[in-house]
């Protein structure tokens, strides 16, 4: 899919507030497994424009992920106040009910990748793409290019991007503001 826009990713200067973590432009990863870490971007994202959110969650080489724990590692977009939190993206695995992938949003609404039953860390590494569209004031959640979600709740302030990996790390961070 080609979208006409600018792309911003981040560089390392770009990160402020960092504990715990390495980053490598585009990429936030842990520097000690099973430790919170945090870095946020310097990079507002306009609600005032329309744009895209692209990343990727990745196994961290550190450690494996715990079984049946979730919200330790997270990608989150708060209000640039910091007193709201927008989308909060996590993970849960469970020893016997495999991998989910979900996020989190305006009133506490769960979104499951792929879909509401159980699937693999191979195909959560491979082929799983989260992305979010800001369009016209309203929030769409995509997974692998499938609206999972539409929020109408209306923003009043542009938005900061903060990670907290613990267990795995994020790459392939990019904001487009689109034409």
């Amino acid at each position: 899919m080609i979208v006409l826009g600018t792309v911003f990713k981040p560089t390392d200067a770009d990160w402020i507030n960092k504990s715990l973590v390495s980053t490598n432009n585009d990429a936030v990863e842990l520097v000690t497994f099973n430790s919170q870490g945090t870095a946020e971007w310097t990079k507002q994202f306009d609600y005032t424009r329309d744009w895209r959110f692209k990343f990727n969650a990745k196994e961290s080489p550190l450690g494996t992920l715990s079984e049946g724990i979730y919200g330790y590692s997270r990608l989150q977009l708060k209000t640039v106040d910091g007193i709201k939190s927008i989308f909060d993206y996590q993970i849960y695995k469970h020893d016997t009910q495999g991998l989910f992938n979900n996020s989190r949003s305006f009133n506490d609404n769960w979104v499951y990748a792929g879909s509401t039953t159980n699937y693999d860390w191979e195909l959560f590494k491979t082929t799983l793409q989260f992305e979010l569209r800001y369009v016209a004031g309203v929030l769409y959640i995509y997974v692998n290019n499938a609206l999972a979600r539409t929020h109408t709740d209306v923003l009043d302030q542009n938005l900061k991007l903060i990670v907290n990996p613990k267990e795995y790390d994020f790459e392939n961070i990019k904001y487009i503001e689109t034409v």
